[in-house]
């Protein structure tokens, strides 16, 4: 059974809804008139729609050279060819080998001509560093993840995005801005180190370290914030934006695993303890709470920090469950 090339461009068009109206008149004038190009439409349109299941709705097909090369497969004759008759089970498996073959050439294609995208994340517990192409270098936390094209440094901007938390010290090049994607905002920097964080819900904060930096929301409504060393930016889930200074001296530990203090409560340290080593503490005598302490622990475990605990404040700190513990004072 021959097909003009014309009316496989059209059911191939019509299958990845990409059919203008004229042509969809046009194809449905030709389906009129043979009952069993119906069906061949319908089975293109099944097979095409498990294909799309499978990759998913977003995939993307280059036609005019998937159905050329598709076309060249075919056993079908070429119009100064006699008409070959064909069976009508091989014929549904033609079809069926023609529409796959579409979506295989098609989605090749694509991944051809997009470049090739790196993504590095973390699981629980998981922390680690990754040096980019343009020599700028990324600590992830846990949890979290980075994704960037492999030849991003090449471009007039270097474009990454972020979901999780992740501390950055960038790579100084003034003709080309470091740009990171952050849930609802995006972060623009030249060169400078700072800490992102993005919630689950679009909203993001930053903190930074050295340098300067733009911050705004996606859809540019309102001006941006330019922050300096010190300045903490936050955008919430809605874009809104504002700007504050660090209140949690200690929360780069998942970076730094140091911990410092400086004239606080004991109340203020535990809390800090129990949050940055995932433990708990229940204190048997409460003045010990408010109590004021100076000390700093880096890259100690738990069981160092408690031990440290006990001879700065003279009590008997000792573990009742596999995280918790009990703190009080020697008599």
């Amino acid at each position: 059974m021959y097909i003009e090339d014309h009316y496989w461009e059209l059911m191939g068009k019509q299958v990845s809804n990409d059919i203008s109206l004229q042509e969809e008149k046009e194809l449905m004038h030709w389906i009129e008139q043979d009952a069993s190009r119906a069906t061949m439409l319908k089975n293109l349109q099944q097979i095409w729609w498990d294909k799309t299941l499978t990759y998913g709705e977003n995939i993307q097909v280059d036609q005019d050279l998937a159905w050329e090369r598709v076309k060249q497969r075919l056993q079908v004759n070429k119009p100064n060819e006699q008409p070959v008759k064909v069976k009508p089970l091989f014929r549904f498996w033609q079809i069926a080998a023609t529409i796959a073959l579409v979506c295989v050439l098609g989605i090749s294609i694509y991944r051809i001509s997009t470049p090739k995208m790196i993504a590095i994340a973390t699981l629980a517990g998981e922390h680690k560093k990754v040096v980019l192409p343009d020599g700028s270098q990324v600590w992830l936390n846990e949890n979290s993840e980075i994704s960037y094209q492999a030849n991003f440094a090449n471009h007039s901007e270097r474009n990454l995005e972020l979901h999780g938390e992740a501390f950055f010290e960038v790579t100084k090049n003034k003709t080309k801005p470091f740009i990171v994607d952050a849930g609802k905002s995006k972060i623009e920097v030249l060169g400078t180190s700072f800490d992102v964080r993005v919630n689950k819900n679009g909203s993001a904060k930053v903190s930074l370290f050295t340098g300067k930096i733009s911050f705004k929301n996606k859809q540019n409504v309102g001006e941006g914030l330019t922050l300096i060393p010190g300045d903490v930016g936050n955008c919430q889930q809605d874009g809104a934006l504002s700007k504050s200074t660090y209140s949690d001296a200690n929360f780069m530990f998942w970076k730094t695993q140091k911990l410092e203090f400086t004239n606080v409560s004991v109340a203020h340290v535990l809390k800090d303890v129990e949050k940055y080593y995932k433990v708990q503490f229940l204190i048997k005598d409460t003045a010990l709470s408010t109590r004021k302490m100076t000390s700093s622990f880096q890259g100690d475990s738990v069981e160092q920090v408690i031990s440290i605990l006990e001879l700065l404040l003279d009590v008997r700190i000792t573990k009742t469950t596999t995280s918790s513990y009990t703190i009080q004072a020697i008599n």
